[in-house]
């Protein structure tokens, strides 16, 4: 599991593609849709989080169902809107997607450590 106490978009975006590397782009799509909504309504509600994807949707041109393939302009939009909170919903998210795929993730907050793929791969 993840222990990190931020990621930045970059680290986020990394690990992301990690995750994309690791299966095909169907099943990236339905798990990081079906980790975000479990995150988001855990962190803020079921009606909290239709209004985010609505005003996604309406400011962005991105619908719900599009956010994985726009995954940078959503996390922005995110931050922007949640603020802080947004790190905690990213980095759970995260939590979600290598938990679902059974890859391991050992760091800690400065992200030195290592963290291993379903492979054997040390990415870091």
């Amino acid at each position: 599991m993840l222990e990190i106490q931020e990621l930045n978009h970059e680290q986020i975006r990394n690990l992301t593609l990690r995750v994309k590397l690791e299966i095909d782009a169907t099943e990236f799509h339905d798990l990081f849709l079906e980790s975000l909504d479990r995150v988001l309504i855990d962190l803020v509600g079921p009606r909290v989080r239709e209004s985010i994807y609505g005003h996604v949707d309406r400011e962005l041109g991105i619908s719900r169902s599009d956010i994985p393939e726009h995954i940078d302009e959503f996390w922005t939009r995110l931050d922007e809107v949640m603020g802080r909170a947004s790190k905690v919903a990213q980095k759970r998210v995260l939590e979600r997607l290598y938990e679902m795929l059974q890859m391991k993730c050992t760091e800690t907050g400065s992200l030195q450590g290592s963290m291993t793929m379903r492979g054997g791969e040390e990415v870091f």
